[in-house]
């Protein structure tokens, strides 16, 4: 997640993809997102603020919406013995 764009992992569905950090783009995620009765939660990394609209909208239709600060995804990327930094890689690891 950054300033411009959203990097997305789905379980179980192990599927990955981009969207723009923008309010079409939150439009397309909602487009592959099950119902919120059936998601167990959203996971979001802090990333200075940007990651604020999409937790807002997600919040606001039910989703179950869990902020995390960056070091504690980090350390879920360690604790699974994937020592890459990228975004996708954290998308996954997070989901």
């Amino acid at each position: 997640m950054c300033k411009r764009w959203l990097d997305v992992h789905l379980r179980p569905q192990k599927q990955s993809f981009r969207v723009s950090n923008t309010a079409s783009g939150i439009r397309e995620l909602l487009t592959h997102l099950c119902p919120p009765e059936a998601v167990a939660r959203v996971i979001l990394e802090s990333t200075g603020g940007y990651e604020r609209s999409v937790a807002l909208v997600l919040s606001t239709l039910a989703y179950p919406v869990v902020v995390i600060n960056a070091r504690q995804a980090r350390n879920v990327a360690k604790a699974a013995n994937q020592l890459a930094k990228t975004d996708p890689v954290d998308a996954a690891i997070l989901a």
